[in-house]
């Protein structure tokens, strides 16, 4: 389980991951929520995969806003 720093730490990895890194970190994430068996750990993949799935989303939608440009 990580601690609270670690915590900061990744999500501010999450929040400046270009798409690529976010679509990896998010594969990474639902193979360890399907692995680990411990739920508290279990509960933090789960969050972490939710905000690495906004941070997915919110990039895609700034580059089709570019494209349309």
């Amino acid at each position: 389980m990580y601690n609270i720093p670690e915590l900061k730490q990744r999500l501010i990895i999450i929040k400046h991951s270009a798409l690529d890194d976010a679509v990896i970190l998010d594969e990474n994430y639902i193979q360890l929520i399907k692995e680990t068996p411990n739920s508290d750990e279990r509960e933090q993949f789960k969050v972490l995969h939710s905000v690495v799935q906004h941070r997915i989303t919110k990039l895609l939608d700034d580059n089709n806003g570019r494209n349309i440009l």
